[in-house]
């Protein structure tokens, strides 16, 4: 949880589901200064909007309409569901890697593990897949994946949640994919909740 929230919302605990400074943050780097590294927006409570309620298409202006969307459903789900509620929710919705839908699937996939049984750099690793889940994909590109893990291991020092010495052992650390590969009509049907995914967001653009 520490990785996700330094990572991926600072301020999670501060905001109401939406940062208003990230989005300044992004009006004036991105669209004034043209800085394509000044990072998104969104919160995680947007993310998880997003998540529940795919993206639909419309003929005009479909990015602004979509982003005024996740807005409202964002503010809604602040208002239905505490801080800790919103975090589970979104681990259990997000998609990581290979289309694997949230943290107790990806835990076992990557690492043979349960949750909480990841150590810190291994949780760190996962959700530093998030950023790009094809590129960043565990089985296939573990340098890619360790440095991106190192990347939010420094979040976490920034933040206060790992002391220096604790970042540098722990960016040290040889990262270890354990693949396991859940079938068809095996563990958490993940192919399953996959179609049904796909059908609801053919019914929503219906």
């Amino acid at each position: 949880i520490n990785a996700l929230i330094d990572t991926e919302d600072a301020r999670f605990f501060e905001h109401g589901g939406i940062d208003y400074r990230s989005w300044a943050r992004v009006a004036v780097k991105s669209i004034l200064m043209g800085q394509e590294s000044s990072g998104g927006g969104s919160t995680i409570t947007q993310q998880l909007a997003k998540n529940l309620y795919p993206r639909q298409r419309f003929r005009l202006a479909e990015m602004l309409i979509n982003k005024y969307r996740e807005f409202i459903i964002a503010k809604r789900l602040e208002k239905a569901y505490s801080k800790e509620d919103i975090l589970k929710l979104y681990l259990n919705t997000v998609p990581f890697s290979e289309n694997t839908f949230g943290i107790k699937v990806a835990a076992k996939r990557f690492f043979d593990k349960a949750p909480n049984e990841l150590n810190t750099e291994e949780a760190a690793a996962l959700i530093g897949t998030l950023k790009a889940t094809s590129y960043y994909n565990p089985n296939k590109y573990t340098e890619r994946v360790t440095k991106r893990r190192n990347v939010v291991l420094y979040q976490m020092f920034q933040a206060g949640h790992l002391s220096e010495v604790e970042k540098d052992s722990l960016s040290a650390i040889e990262l270890t994919i354990d693949y396991t590969e859940e079938g068809h009509d095996e563990g958490t049907a993940t192919h399953f909740r996959e179609l049904v995914r796909a059908e609801a967001a053919l019914l929503l653009e219906g």
